[in-house]
């Protein structure tokens, strides 16, 4: 039977030894709590399209989930999570160049928050960027909206969640 290492055991192995970043050997779990009412946190009932920045993250964080629960939502009622520059010229793409993207952290489709208690989960998969580094300060954003297209934002919903992410 073979033995493999991960990317990081082969960097740290000799003769090549290089140090592992913080965020991914001894760096500290950090974790940023976030609340808000539909209805009494923003200046009006939210829309459609509406974001809410539940948290700042520092550069060089590995986030590593994003978990939320909400009173029931209503009928149709989802979210999306996404991300752009603290700011305000976005975070670093692929590509590397700078872009906000309202669903990074839910790429494979928006959450449901139709029923009370429903646990929301982003970031918590490959495809949802799961251990993705900020290359910069960022924010993560909520979109709230209704998937049969209507305007309509349930009205007077508490919204309770947290952020984990390791830095250093």
């Amino acid at each position: 039977m073979a033995d493999y290492k991960s990317q990081q055991q082969l960097q740290v192995a000799p003769p090549n030894y290089s140090p592992l970043k913080p965020n991914e050997l001894g760096g500290r779990l950090r974790v940023a709590w976030w609340e808000f009412n539909t209805t009494d946190d923003p200046t009006s009932t939210m829309v459609e399209d509406d974001e809410v920045i539940l948290a700042v993250i520092p550069k060089g964080a590995r986030i590593l989930g994003i978990e939320w629960a909400c009173e029931a939502g209503g009928a149709n009622q989802v979210v999306d999570v996404g991300i752009r520059g603290n700011d305000g010229t976005g975070y670093y793409n692929e590509a590397g160049t700078l872009a906000d993207d309202d669903n990074f952290f839910t790429i494979d489709g928006a959450v449901d928050i139709h029923a009370a208690g429903d646990p929301g989960l982003a970031a918590n998969t490959l495809t949802n960027n799961y251990g993705y580094v900020t290359d910069k300060e960022v924010q993560i954003t909520m979109k709230f909206f209704d998937d049969t297209g209507s305007t309509a934002v349930a009205a007077d919903k508490d919204v309770n969640g947290h952020i984990t992410y390791v830095v250093d």
